[in-house]
């Protein structure tokens, strides 16, 4: 059954409202406020885009994953979240708002670095990635752990960098690419420290 179309669109645009002040407000933010904004986008993130009830392809099957706690992936860190998720009794649409924020986070964090990149790259995250994180919610829950690992190469802890990297690949094999480049990136040293390689 489809929703309220109205609805939709106010909910798009209140997101994305949410996402451009608090990206704004992080731009200009002290290292002490900047949490309680990435907070705030986090939340409302998750809430409009984890609370979406049979919207994307694949919303079924994950659905089923979280429900059954098994799936036909190979992934073996992936197996372990929906197995553990299932032995727990947790309902699958606490699930969809966690790996919805989780996503966020992952991502986020690293404006505290590069702040001045907040202000267009938050609510470009949400437009480049929000329609596809719908359907694609394996690969984006992978994507999060490159998020982390690029924060931890910013601050230098490489032991955390190479464990992000490590997991995602473990959640979903594309991760295997995404890790590749990453390292690739990070030993040739190309853009990675620059504010709109964080955005792309």
């Amino acid at each position: 059954m489809l929703g309220d179309p109205v609805v939709f669109w106010i909910l798009r645009l209140l997101l994305f409202a949410v996402l451009f002040f608090c990206g704004k407000s992080i731009s200009k933010s002290s290292d002490k406020s900047f949490m309680s904004y990435l907070w705030i986008a986090i939340i409302f993130f998750a809430l409009i885009e984890g609370l979406r009830w049979m919207r994307g392809t694949d919303y079924e099957n994950y659905l089923n994953h979280f429900t059954l706690g098994v799936s036909e992936k190979s992934e073996p860190l992936y197996n372990l979240f929906i197995s553990s998720i299932h032995s727990l009794g947790i309902n699958p649409t606490i699930v969809f708002v966690f790996l919805s924020g989780f996503l966020l986070y992952g991502l986020g964090l690293n404006f505290k670095n590069l702040k001045a990149a907040a202000l267009w790259g938050l609510p470009l995250i949400y437009l480049m990635l929000g329609y596809q994180a719908e359907n694609l919610v394996r690969q984006y829950f992978a994507i999060s752990f490159l998020g982390l690992a690029y924060y931890n190469y910013y601050k230098d802890r490489y032991l955390w960098m190479l464990g992000c990297l490590a997991v995602a690949p473990l959640i979903h094999v594309s991760g295997i690419l995404g890790s590749f480049f990453f390292l690739l990136f990070s030993w040739k040293k190309i853009l990675l420290y620059h504010n709109w390689f964080l955005i792309s």
